[in-house]
């Protein structure tokens, strides 16, 4: 096997958030990624079936602020990229 590093272009940088994005992000890294971790493995050993119970797992990722969770993400990867563009990167 060949240890070859993924391409800089595919990684996502580490991110810096503030004010109503850091708590956004904070809460939701808790609450949505300890959903998302417990019903993976509900789907994995079939206590949750993917056909019957998909819709109400993205609902109650709705439900969580999911898409708030995701803005702030995206802003903060906005925001890094204007600044790494900004210093000639």
């Amino acid at each position: 096997m060949i240890n070859m590093p993924p391409p800089v272009d595919t990684l996502v940088p580490g991110l810096a958030f503030e004010g109503e994005d850091a708590k956004i992000v904070t809460e939701g890294t808790l609450t949505i990624g300890g959903y998302v971790s417990q019903a993976q493995v509900q789907f994995i050993d079939g206590n949750l079936d993917i056909e019957k119970d998909w819709d109400a797992y993205i609902q109650k990722l709705k439900d969580m602020g999911v898409e708030e969770y995701i803005a702030a993400y995206q802003r903060g990867y906005d925001a890094y990229m204007a600044a790494a563009e900004a210093a000639g990167n």
